[in-house]
């Protein structure tokens, strides 16, 4: 009974994902991370310090905060935690999520699970608007704005991406963890969330927050409801993207030091981009 407490505790998180954000590690950032350490036994102790250090009020919007990883700019405090729910995730991954996604993607054709994904991209259109606003982004929140009427009327309430396919226009990538990012936020401490996976303490204060600008937030649904949809959303996008987690496992010493340095890493080209007045798509 408790088992399927927690597991129906960790799924009452996936309504976060619910406006579409998709996370792109590329492999070559996974083979600059062969050098990661073997866990050690004492993973779950964390990474307490003694001293005066310890006694210290730690800024957690401090990237520098954890003294033993100034070295690669990441602040991972909760180190412990993290692995733990990096191994949850992975068993979640391994025994849930694939199994499942391999069933959905033997069903439905790579077009019509496409087509559920446009679908999402476009209700979340106004996350992506609003924060490309908030950046100061104007040509990038139009653009968005221009995405949106196009494939809501020509392209049957987005199914279609016709703005990309027939007129070139290409989806601009803005959240509310980048706006942050944006007005000199530091990502603060590194958190991995059960399910929901990689991110940092402002980032997680961007989902949150953009949960609210998201439409499907305000659709009339049971939690059931919310939960499955939200649960096949996230099957539906893992049927059309890499195997990132295959790629982690196979490519680098330590998988969990490989998946934190490629979200970072991530991360800070999105804001850097965002702030030289580039735009990022997809």
């Amino acid at each position: 009974m408790r088992i399927r407490s927690f597991f129906l505790f960790c799924f009452l998180f996936l309504p976060v994902v619910a406006w579409g954000v998709d996370i792109e590690i590329s492999t070559d950032t996974l083979q600059d991370n062969y050098g990661g350490a073997v866990v050690p036994p004492e993973m779950f102790g964390g990474g307490a310090k003694t001293g005066a250090a310890s006694s210290a009020i730690p800024d957690l919007l401090n990237d520098d905060y954890n003294d033993d990883d100034r070295d690669t700019g990441i602040a991972d405090p909760l180190e412990g935690w993290n692995r733990m729910m990096f191994h949850f995730n992975d068993k979640m991954y391994v025994w849930v999520l694939k199994p499942t996604t391999d069933v959905y993607k033997t069903v439905l054709p790579a077009d019509i699970r496409g087509c559920v994904d446009n679908f999402f991209l476009n209700l979340s259109t106004p996350v992506r608007m609003v924060n490309a606003l908030f950046q100061g982004r104007f040509k990038d929140a139009g653009t968005e704005l221009s995405r949106f009427v196009i494939n809501t009327t020509i392209g049957v309430a987005g199914l279609a991406d016709v703005a990309e396919a027939d007129f070139g226009i290409a989806r601009r990538r803005a959240d509310f963890g980048q706006t942050l990012g944006h007005y000199g936020v530091g990502g603060g401490i590194f958190i991995c969330w059960p399910i929901l996976g990689p991110s940092t303490l402002r980032d997680s204060v961007g989902m949150a927050v953009d949960i609210f600008a998201n439409p499907t937030t305000y659709i009339d649904k049971t939690t059931g409801g919310t939960i499955g949809v939200n649960a096949a959303q996230m099957v539906n996008k893992l049927s059309i993207s890499p195997d990132v987690m295959a790629e982690l496992k196979k490519m680098s010493f330590d998988p969990y030091i490989a998946m934190r340095q490629g979200y970072v890493d991530y991360r800070r080209a999105l804001i850097e981009s965002s702030g030289s007045g580039q735009t990022s798509t997809k």
